[in-house]
């Protein structure tokens, strides 16, 4: 499956744990390592930058050729960590299907949190392509975002410069194609970033999103 990017059992079985965590099942790993600042830096540093599916689309037709863009916004807020992402189908650079803008936050000794917000849709499009500019939304104020509840990725990290995070339960609300709820899960290392979006209706059954795995970006120095 998409996640298994080590031969080792440890890292395996704790991203398997982050994907039953993601539907409510089970709970946080008891020997989930402790994270610091320096961890909260490296999930962001790690999560920056241009990424692509390529490989992965020409390869599998079922999964699109997607250009995913994440640029820090709002440097002058000190200490604190914000990012501007867009996604675009290959085929149109120039019109992301998608843009969030992320916080990030040290939550206890062990969790890394992305906290999730959407671009309200009267001022979204003045936005596009911002991640091309030296500051995105330079001029953007947090009244222009919409907060996604529910929908924070909880990250640990598993390995050295190697972070898991999901959302937990089914709190992240969605109606795409009639769906109650969605998932996330996120897989991070020094070349990829994986990402496996779901939505599932009341009874928890899944009704869009990828079913046998989820996209394999990889870093894209060229941010084409």
């Amino acid at each position: 499956m998409f996640f298994l990017v080590s031969d080792k059992i440890l890292v395996v079985k704790k991203f398997i744990m982050i994907c039953l965590i993601a539907v409510g099942i089970g709970s946080l790993p008891a020997d989930a390592q402790k994270m610091t600042q320096k961890d909260l830096e490296e999930v962001f540093t790690l999560m920056s930058g241009s990424f692509t599916n390529q490989m992965q689309a020409k390869s599998d037709t079922s999964f699109f050729d997607i250009r995913l863009h994440a640029k820090q916004m709002w440097q002058d807020k000190q200490g604190e960590y914000w990012l501007y992402i867009e996604l675009a189908m290959a085929g149109r650079p120039l019109a992301p299907y998608k843009q969030r803008v992320y916080s990030f936050n040290l939550e206890g000794d062990s969790v890394v949190a992305c906290h999730v917000y959407g671009i309200k849709p009267d001022v979204a499009a003045k936005y596009a392509n911002d991640w091309k500019k030296p500051e995105p939304l330079a001029g953007a104020t947090i009244k222009e975002l919409e907060t996604k509840d529910g929908c924070t990725i909880y990250f640990h990290r598993i390995g050295l410069s190697i972070y898991d995070g999901s959302t937990r339960g089914s709190g992240c609300a969605n109606s795409m194609k009639g769906s109650a709820y969605a998932t996330s899960i996120t897989h991070l290392d020094k070349v990829s970033m994986k990402t496996w979006d779901r939505g599932f209706d009341a009874s928890g059954k899944q009704v869009w999103g990828t079913v046998k795995g989820g996209y394999d970006f990889k870093k894209d120095n060229a941010g084409r």
